[in-house]
């Protein structure tokens, strides 16, 4: 019997410890971020799409995610300004819509399959938003002696406008002309520039042609270096006299390579239903699983020439950091959005036990950094955060405007000012007479106390006056 239970017990934990072990080894995360540097240090879009299982995951609060920079301290890294996009307290994602530009391989070494490259840049077209979506189209290689590409119509939101463009697009009229993949992709990269600072931006390349460059250039450093473009490929067959086994290895081992290495995914000489269902589904799913954070870095001074390095950590748990060049070298400026106390009285501020707490942003730098003036008087710092300060009233304030300036001398001031209070109407009066009142009492009392003391020396003892008189008198008759 003893041995049946010690069988039992030993299986259930094995039992438990498989479970255990097969549920970790199943749930399976992967964690796609980008970040947008254009609005570097301040108002910086960053962007996340959370794979649980093969599934989205669209349920995850703002405080699941939380962003650094540069191994930040004391507390000044990446404060996630604004995660509110569809509900209240909610991330709901891929609301805020995306840039996606096109790039389609226009070189004759797949005229037979080009066609259905171009069908399949429109499917992916109908797929977008276009309300909220920009989607611009480009063609490799370029005629152009100065690029690798050509933008044949811009970022728009105008869908009849992309078909159009998309139905004028041929193949070049030189066979042996070929395309330099990677370069197209880096000036791809340059064709979103800065106009929008809070779209997802991806690149879906289109192609069927042997690669010039044969897998050569820097488009995944220029990638990451715009706080990583993914980019998505589609490959189609080459034609019957390009289609050796080592040329369709190079086009389809660059492609997947290139989709790895920069967080995209990749498609090779499917059927037409399966590209179909590619562009329709599994990118479309990608660009409407965005979580938009919204996120400072306001303490820093970031220089285009520096390669900065951000961390993003879902759950606690830190993604591969993103290094990328600033845009911008843009000093923050202090903004005071709250104050308190708004008042005080004259008493509290004279005893030195008042203290000003102020409440904003861009307040950067240590309490010996930070210049807290209430009008033309400077407040000692007592403590000193880029969220909060913390100033000590003195007997010199009077009423005046807030104004605070960060370690960079960037200056700030309230809306409104702060106030010492004064008495309360007819305070001052009613003080007066109070004072009258007990100066009169206190004269009464002196006076009551002067004539009592006035009277008591003129009264003479009778007593003693007899009895001085009779002594007298018997000393004569004597």
């Amino acid at each position: 019997m003893k041995r049946y239970g010690d069988t039992l017990i030993w299986t259930t934990l094995l039992t438990v410890l498989v479970g255990v072990y097969a549920s970790g080894a199943l749930a399976k995360r992967t964690v796609n971020w980008q970040i947008n540097p254009n609005g570097f240090p301040e108002q910086t879009a960053v962007f996340v799409d959370v794979d649980d299982n093969g599934a989205y995951n669209r349920k995850l609060k703002a405080g699941a995610f939380a962003i650094s920079i540069d191994e930040f301290g004391e507390g000044q890294g990446g404060v996630i300004a604004n995660a509110t996009l569809r509900k209240e307290k909610s991330t709901v994602a891929g609301w805020t819509g995306a840039q996606v530009l096109i790039l389609i391989d226009v070189s004759q070494s797949y005229t037979s399959e080009f066609s259905k490259a171009k069908q399949a840049a429109k499917q992916l077209i109908s797929a977008m938003d276009v309300k909220r979506d920009e989607v611009a189209v480009a063609t490799f290689p370029s005629n152009l002696v100065s690029s690798e590409s050509r933008l044949n119509i811009g970022f728009t939101n105008d869908a009849q406008k992309l078909y159009a463009a998309i139905d004028a697009i041929s193949t070049v009229s030189d066979k042996n002309q070929a395309g330099r993949l990677c370069d197209s992709v880096s000036e791809g990269i340059e064709y979103f520039g800065e106009k929008n600072k809070d779209k997802y931006r991806t690149i879906i390349v289109i192609t069927g042609g042997a690669d010039k460059g044969e897998g050569q250039g820097n488009c995944v450093q220029d990638s990451y270096k715009a706080g990583v473009v993914p980019v998505w490929t589609v490959g189609y067959r080459l034609d019957k006299k390009y289609d050796t086994l080592t040329n369709s290895h190079k086009v389809e081992n660059g492609l997947y390579e290139l989709a790895q290495n920069t967080g995209g995914r990749s498609i090779y000489k499917k059927s037409v239903e399966a590209v179909e269902t590619f562009m329709k589904k599994t990118f479309w799913y990608r660009i409407r699983s965005q979580y938009r954070l919204i996120v400072n870095f306001m303490c820093y001074e970031p220089a285009p020439q520096i390669e900065h390095t951000s961390v993003l950590k879902v759950n606690g748990i830190a993604q591969d950091p993103i290094k990328f060049r600033a845009r911008t070298s843009k000093k923050p400026t202090p903004v005071i959005t709250a104050f308190y106390p708004a008042s005080a009285t004259r008493e509290l501020i004279d005893s030195g036990k008042g203290k000003l707490t102020i409440d904003g942003s861009g307040f950067c730098g240590a309490p010996g950094q930070i210049v807290i003036r209430v009008g033309d008087q400077q407040l000692a710092t007592d403590t000193a955060a880029p969220y909060r300060v913390v100033g000590e009233l003195n007997k010199a304030v009077e009423t005046g405007i807030i104004k605070v300036s960060n370690k960079w001398t960037q200056k700030g001031e309230s809306a409104t000012e702060f106030l010492v209070a004064k008495p309360p109407q007819g305070a001052d009066a009613m003080n007066a007479i109070v004072v009258l009142v007990l100066l009169l009492v206190v004269l009464v009392a002196v006076s009551i106390i002067a004539v009592a003391l006035k009277s008591r020396k003129a009264v003479v003892p009778m007593g003693n006056a007899s009895a001085k008189g009779g002594s007298a008198k018997k000393s004569k008759e004597s």
